[in-house]
């Protein structure tokens, strides 16, 4: 044992069993961590506050997760919850367009798509609310799942589509055209990454557009890229001239009308 390891006048001194006395203990901190409960409803009250959206679509696609591991609501979550051909255009059930955002089978799917919202959407949120747009975030999000779930439909006769996903990367890509410099942090095969949005936005495209081309199985390429052209394409609008003018006409007429 070596004697840097206790207080100067610890060393050179022996006990009778021929070993170091242990150095004394340092005074703890007499206040304990706040019960789990508090901590969690803490955090949630927090989430409300920043944006009801984010707080009510964790809380959806929470229930929602655990209504999948109940067998008995199986079938109802097929038809209802999930994007396909078969119960938008067959089935006539055109909810499925949006309820299948708030739809995760896997908790890996859910936590990796939760992370996204809240990280993402906190931020899209101060971006609309500073845009002349006036777009509620709320109307993103509903747009975003919307038009992803449309591009799926678009280039996908079989199979179906559930989660967040679509939006996660409307919000991404919004946030990566704003803030292009801004460093964005990831793990890919338990390897962390940092790298720009703006290369990583890039990084999205490519990888969406090549499984979409190869139809790889098991993930919705297609939702994924309509969420990225939805970011991009909602960025390019608000900073499109003409539109601006366009916006900026009709608000006037709206607000003369009133």
């Amino acid at each position: 044992e070596q004697k840097g390891h206790y207080p100067r006048q610890y060393n050179n001194v022996v006990n009778q069993q021929g070993h170091y006395p242990k150095a004394p203990l340092q005074r703890q901190s007499s206040s304990t961590p706040r019960p789990l409960n508090e901590v969690i409803s803490s955090f949630f009250s927090k989430m409300h506050n920043m944006s009801p959206t984010i707080f009510y679509g964790t809380l959806s696609s929470i229930f929602i997760f655990v209504l999948w591991q109940i067998p008995a609501f199986s079938s109802i979550l097929q038809r209802h919850f999930m994007c396909s051909r078969s119960n938008v255009l067959h089935g006539k059930r055109i909810q499925s367009i949006c309820l299948s955002a708030i739809s995760h089978a896997s908790f890996q799917h859910l936590a990796m798509n939760l992370y996204g919202f809240y990280r993402f959407g906190s931020s899209v949120k101060s971006i609309l609310s500073s845009s002349y747009t006036r777009c509620e975030f709320w109307q993103f999000c509903l747009g975003a799942a919307v038009f992803s779930n449309l591009v799926f439909l678009i280039s996908s006769r079989h199979g179906s589509c559930i989660g967040l996903s679509g939006v996660t990367l409307a919000l991404l890509a919004l946030h990566a055209k704003v803030y292009p410099a801004s460093q964005l942090g990831f793990v890919f095969h338990f390897i962390p990454i940092r790298m720009p949005a703006q290369y990583l936005l890039s990084g999205l495209f490519i990888i969406s557009i090549f499984g979409l081309l190869t139809n790889q199985g098991g993930v919705a390429h297609a939702t994924h890229l309509g969420g990225l052209i939805y970011g991009v394409l909602f960025h390019e609008l608000c900073n499109n001239k003409k539109f601006q003018k366009l916006f900026n006409k009709k608000q006037r007429q709206r607000t003369s009308s009133w």
